[in-house]
């Protein structure tokens, strides 16, 4: 199933909550600012997920990233004005029939509320689509279970482990 593409002149875009803050669908051309926020910020995204280790080390692989998921998920760079902030995405979970939401904040911008902002405005738009959004966070980051609780998510209790799994529905 085709979504969104990059190829599409109309790029998917969603306000938040904040005047000047916006989700944009993730292109080419967004790639060097992807990297630079990854370069800084990989360490602490790493710790509270440990699959991206390793993720991003050059810009070529952002960019394949980048064109690769394009038809597969839902992927948004999260803007203050001009400024990339971060990157929140939805995509599916086929197995399990529920879409996954994902985000992460530069760590020069954490503090500002932008994940927050993000992953609301991405799973109500998500909301409006699917039937079942989940996420799934470790249990230890405790400022992402709090922005899953305040911006309306339902715990579902553990998941293997150290993993908190939170769930929206229509």
């Amino acid at each position: 199933m085709i979504l969104f593409t990059s190829m599409n002149p109309e790029l998917l875009t969603l306000p938040t909550e904040r005047e000047g803050v916006i989700l944009r669908q993730l292109t080419i051309e967004d790639a060097p600012y992807y990297f630079d926020s990854w370069q800084h910020s990989a360490e602490d995204i790493c710790r509270f997920d440990p699959d991206t280790r390793g993720l991003y080390t050059t810009l070529e692989e952002v960019q394949a990233s980048i064109i690769d998921s394009s038809h597969r998920r839902i992927r948004m760079g999260v803007w203050d004005s001009d400024k990339f902030v971060g990157t929140t995405n939805l995509r599916p979970d086929e197995e399990e029939g529920v879409w996954l939401l994902g985000y992460w904040t530069d760590s020069r911008e954490t503090g500002h509320g932008y994940a927050s902002l993000a992953a609301k405005a991405l799973s109500r738009y998500g909301a409006d689509h699917f039937t079942v959004i989940r996420a799934e966070v470790m249990i230890e980051n405790a400022p992402s279970v709090k922005i899953l609780e305040k911006i309306g998510f339902t715990s579902l209790g553990r998941k293997v482990g150290e993993f908190a799994l939170f769930e929206m529905t229509r």
